[in-house]
């Protein structure tokens, strides 16, 4: 008797030891905050099992090939390396680059169009576009999910219901991807008080924060700046086709508001990790870091910034500056 007593407490520790390393909930890593779980969603390790398997599952997809973690390749940041539009079902290409995942949980909105404000908004926009997993109904994909003993496992553990449904797919994928943490970079250990940055990335700081501008839309330093990103929406001059009298297909966060005034205006994406994640933009259009940098330098499209006039050395160290913003992996995702 007390030796069964003995093994529940130790599976229950480990249990809870296991929740506290897969979701960082005790420490953050440096640099990074404590994530808020909604009230109505709030972390359990089973919910978040049930959601990684979602993740890599390809069997949501229309045709079976086609997983969330198809285009969030954990072992590229979670975004899709060198590729400017991933692919999804019958090798449809999809409209803008795939954005990382790692540290999804800060993001006060989703989609380079801001549409959705969570994740458990977003969750079910992939699965059904045309252009990604294809599907044309939640319910063709919830009868899959029913057909399987070991979904249905899986849902009774994380909700007390075997049931699939819209909003308990919708709870796990959102409670996984709130996981996804990338923090402790070099730039966060020299912020900290840590090992210095590089005398070139020192000198990439001091043009982040002065002439350079970047921290007008990229703010450093707040618990509301941990992505590196000011959360709102500009004109880049990206696409620069609009330069040519070219009608842009993509018009941005105009197309959620109707507002004339949000025409061609996309996000501002995180920093974090992007030395990892080419090519950049809404579109994938520029191929490297420092092509970003140098189509920032002049300025060129139709945006609302104006040239930096940098030496190509300045470049060079502002490109090294946003390197210290690779972060570390708090744990290997990579699934076979």
């Amino acid at each position: 008797m007390v030796l069964h007593s003995v093994r529940s407490l130790l599976a229950s520790l480990l249990g809870l030891l296991a929740l506290i390393a897969a979701t960082g909930e005790e420490t953050p890593p440096l640099g990074l905050v404590s994530v808020e779980h909604p009230a109505s969603n709030p972390l359990t390790e089973a919910k978040r099992l049930l959601g990684e398997k979602l993740f890599f599952d390809k069997m949501r997809s229309r045709d079976g090939a086609i997983s969330c973690a198809t285009c969030h390749k954990p072992e590229e940041a979670f975004a899709e390396q060198g590729v400017v539009r991933s692919k999804g079902v019958d090798g449809k290409l999809g409209r803008r680059n795939t954005p990382s995942l790692f540290n999804v949980a800060f993001a006060k909105n989703l989609f380079f169009d801001g549409r959705s404000t969570s994740l458990e908004e977003q969750a079910w926009e992939p699965i059904l576009a045309e252009d990604e997993m294809g599907n044309v109904s939640e319910e063709k994909v919830l009868e899959r999910l029913r057909m399987s003993e070991a979904y249905r496992g899986l849902f009774k553990r994380a909700f007390g219901n075997d049931e699939p449904s819209k909003e308990t797919v919708a709870k796990a994928l959102s409670c996984f991807q709130r996981t996804l943490l990338s923090g402790n970079s070099a730039y966060d250990r020299w912020n900290a008080g840590k090992p210095a940055l590089s005398e070139a990335a020192h000198e990439g700081y001091q043009l982040f924060i002065g002439r350079a501008q970047c921290w007008q839309c990229h703010p450093l330093n707040s618990e509301a700046s941990v992505l590196m990103t000011d959360h709102s929406f500009h004109m880049t001059g990206v696409p620069i086709s609009e330069v040519a009298d070219e009608p842009a297909t993509d018009l941005g966060r105009f197309e959620v508001t109707e507002e004339p005034i949000d025409r061609l205006l996309f996000k501002t994406p995180s920093l974090r990790n992007v030395a990892l994640t080419p090519p950049y933009m809404h579109d994938g259009s520029i191929a490297t870091l420092k092509e970003v940098v140098e189509f920032y330098n002049v300025a060129e499209g139709a945006g609302e910034l104006l040239p930096l006039g940098l030496s190509e050395v300045e470049v060079d160290a502002l490109v090294d500056f946003l390197e210290s913003f690779t972060g570390e992996r708090v744990s290997d995702f990579s699934k076979d």
